[in-house]
C-alpha cells in the first residue's frame, strides 16, 4: 500500500501500479499464504521462489520486473520505519537470476501484414482498427501515443504532436506521410488542428488490447501468420517503422528522432551525445515520406 501510494503520488501509469499488486499476489500464491509480514520473508523463501519461477518457464524480463517490485516494497517499508534500518532486503537477487528463459523477441509488421489487417478491418466494418493501422504504419507511434496525440501545423507541415510518453524522448513531432494525409482527408477523418482522433475505447490500455485481439484473430489465426521470428502486437508497427527507415539508409540517430527511442538505446556513438538536438520538421518529413506506400481501403467503406 505504501509503494502504491508513492506511485500514485508520482502520477505513474496505472498499469505500473497494478504490477505491484500482481507481483505481491504471485509471491504469496507460491507461498500458499494470504499474507506474510515482511520481516518474516527469508532468503530461503526468495531462493525457492526464484527456482520455481525459472522451472515454470517465466521469461527473465517478466520475473526480473516482478522481483524488482517486491524489492521496492521492502525498501519503502524500511524507509517508512516499518522494518529495522539494518535489515537485509531478501529480494535483492541480481546474482541469482540465471538460467531463465529469455524474453521472446518482438517482430515487425511487414507492409503485407499491414495490408491484411487493413483489409480485415474493412471486412469487419472496424473503422477504428483501419485508422489505427494506417496511422501506425506511417508513424511507428506507440499505441498510447496514438490514443492521445493531436494534429498540429507548423510552417505548413502537418504533424502529430506527442506531448508525453514512456520516456522523455517520447515527446516529439512526427510529420504526416503524404499518403496518410490524402487518405485521411478522403475519408474525412483528418483531425482538426489541435485535435486528435475520437477513439471509442475508454482508455489507452483497452485501446491497445482491442487492437491486439483483432490482430490475433484476423491476422495470426485467420491467415496462419507465424510468430516464430517474434511476437506480433501493436508495438510491431514501431519496429516496422524503424526497420524501413534503416532500409532507407537513415542512421540510428535519424531513426530515433522519428520513433522516439530513448537516449540509452541509441547506441554508444558520438551521434548519441547530441541526441537532444532534434531534427527540424522538414528533415523529419523527408524521412517519413521515404516509407513506401501501402494499399489502404477507403475509410468510408469500413463504416
Amino acid at each position: 500500500a505504501l509503494l502504491i501510494s508513492e506511485y500514485e503520488a508520482d502520477h505513474r501509469a496505472k498499469k505500473d501500479t497494478a504490477k505491484i499488486t500482481t507481483a505481491t499476489n504471485k509471491f504469496l500464491a507460491w507461498l500458499g499464504q494470504k499474507d506474510l509480514p515482511l520481516n518474516k520473508v527469508t532468503d530461503r523463501h526468495v531462493k525457492g521462489y526464484v527456482r520455481y519461477s525459472r522451472h515454470a518457464g517465466i521469461p527473465y524480463n517478466t520475473f526480473s520486473a516482478e522481483i524488482g517490485k517486491l524489492k521496492q516494497i521492502y525498501t519503502v517499508a524500511k524507509e517508512e520505519g516499518w522494518l529495522a534500518t539494518d535489515s537485509t532486503n531478501p529480494f535483492i537477487t541480481d546474482k541469482k537470476l540465471v538460467g531463465f528463459k529469455p524474453a521472446k523477441e518482438k517482430a515487425s509488421y511487414s507492409p503485407q501484414h499491414a495490408e491484411i489487417l487493413a483489409h480485415e478491418a474493412l471486412e469487419n466494418k472496424r473503422k477504428d482498427i483501419l485508422i489505427n493501422v494506417g496511422v501506425s504504419y506511417y508513424t511507428g507511434m506507440r499505441s498510447s501515443e496514438l490514443y492521445e496525440c493531436t494534429v498540429e501545423e507548423t510552417d505548413g507541415i502537418l504533424h502529430f504532436q506527442i506531448k508525453a510518453g514512456k520516456t522523455a524522448s517520447s515527446k516529439r513531432n512526427i510529420p504526416l506521410h503524404n499518403h496518410l494525409i490524402e487518405w485521411l482527408k478522403e475519408g474525412s477523418h483528418l483531425p482538426n488542428i489541435g485535435s486528435g482522433f475520437s477513439w471509442k475505447s475508454p482508455s489507452k490500455s483497452e485501446f491497445n488490447k482491442a487492437f491486439n485481439r483483432f490482430s490475433d484473430t484476423y491476422l495470426l489465426k485467420k491467415h496462419g501468420i507465424s510468430e516464430e521470428a517474434g511476437t506480433l502486437s501493436h508495438h510491431s508497427f514501431r519496429h516496422g517503422m524503424s526497420t524501413r527507415l534503416f532500409e532507407a539508409d537513415y542512421d540510428e540517430l535519424e531513426v530515433a528522432h522519428v520513433v522516439g527511442h530513448s537516449e540509452g538505446t541509441v547506441g554508444k556513438t558520438e551521434a548519441a551525445k547530441t541526441y537532444i538536438k532534434r531534427a527540424a520538421l522538414p528533415k523529419l518529413r523527408e524521412r517519413v515520406n521515404s516509407i513506401a506506400r501501402i494499399a489502404l481501403p477507403a475509410i468510408k467503406d469500413a463504416t
